[in-house]
């Protein structure tokens, strides 16, 4: 009975451990962003639901393989970006994407 309360409890905080990490593919996003310019706690979390939300769309036009979606593929680009924009403010999301371009050149 021991065994499996111990068991229980390990598979508890595993799931909890996991449950919270963020994927390589929201921190490869954020990343940029949060070297580029400063956020706190509240727009992290706001910038990580948005890239999630990018990428689940992304993911689901990627999977139907359909070029008539590229429309809405582009639409979501812009969607994320607006959502960034939104969240940071003009002045941050313009330099976060001078900073990305400068990168994108060299």
């Amino acid at each position: 009975m021991k065994n499996l309360f111990v068991t229980i409890v390990f598979a508890f905080f595993v799931m909890v451990t996991f449950g919270q990490e963020i994927s390589k593919n929201v921190q490869w996003r954020l990343n940029p962003i949060l070297k580029s310019v400063e956020v706190n706690e509240d727009e992290k979390k706001a910038l990580i639901v948005a890239i999630e939300k990018f990428q689940k769309n992304e993911m689901e036009f990627r999977a139907a393989n359909d070029p008539s979606k590229q429309e809405e593929r582009k639409l979501n680009g812009k969607q994320y970006l607006s959502e960034v924009k939104r969240i940071l403010g003009n002045e941050r999301f313009n330099k976060w994407r001078q900073d990305t371009r400068k990168k994108n050149k060299s």
